[in-house]
């Protein structure tokens, strides 16, 4: 409980690569989001339900053609059966770069808040300024070196 909210949080995510806290999709996952509790008002994961913020591009690159498959939606089934029969108040994660942003329906309030691009470059609004720097929206100090030279 956090100033009268009831707070739950996890790390497990469907198997992504070989990070860790990864599950393969179905019932080993299922097993994990059925311990969410029910009176559960802000829910914290890694990674987000499927089709809510879950596209690594959410709108189609430019030249897309309406015949060809939009992104996919890379966010857990299971979880989203989960918080659909759960309805927190405020849903956050993560782990989808290209999802970041705010999704709201009836009850809940989805966030994707990573920080970070596809290229794990900081997003403009959390970059830090560097006094006199020749790159002002530099990430670290040391940024420059990995910047290109005009």
């Amino acid at each position: 409980m956090v100033d009268g909210f009831r707070v739950w949080g996890s790390p497990w995510q469907p198997m992504f690569m070989f990070w860790a806290f990864n599950l393969p999709w179905g019932a080993m996952l299922r097993e994990k989001w059925n311990q969410i509790p029910f009176d559960t008002d802000i829910l914290v994961t890694h990674g987000p339900p499927c089709g809510i913020l879950d596209q690594v591009m959410p709108e189609p690159p430019e030249g897309w053609a309406p015949e060809q498959d939009p992104p996919a939606h890379l966010g857990c089934e299971e979880l989203l059966i989960r918080v659909r029969t759960l309805r927190p108040r405020l849903h956050m994660f993560g782990h989808i770069h290209g999802g970041y942003g705010v999704h709201k329906d009836r009850r809940t309030t989805y966030v994707n808040a990573c920080i970070c691009d596809e290229a794990y470059w900081a997003r403009p609004q959390w970059r830090p300024q560097f006094p006199g720097s020749r790159f002002p929206d530099t990430q670290a100090p040391n940024a420059s070196a990995f910047m290109p030279t005009e």
